[in-house]
């Protein structure tokens, strides 16, 4: 008995056709992942140029002057 397909419903037959038409969309889109700029913007929050850092430089020294001394220690 012969099957009775129609071959205008048949579902796979534009199936090559939409895989290359997606597949040229992704390669867009990941051309223009890799080829997007970003700009530089003007109203930071915080100008990291003119912030002050507080640093305790006897804390460091006592540190420092510890560490050269196990060191010579050790020796």
């Amino acid at each position: 008995m012969e099957t009775k397909k129609n071959p205008l419903v048949d579902i796979f037959r534009y199936s090559t056709i939409t895989f290359q038409i997606c597949l040229i969309i992704v390669m867009g889109f990941t051309l223009m992942a890799f080829e997007w700029k970003k700009s530089e913007s003007n109203n930071n929050l915080i100008d990291f140029s003119e912030v002050n850092i507080l640093r305790n430089d006897t804390e460091l020294d006592k540190i420092e002057e510890i560490m050269l001394k196990t060191d010579l220690d050790v020796e």
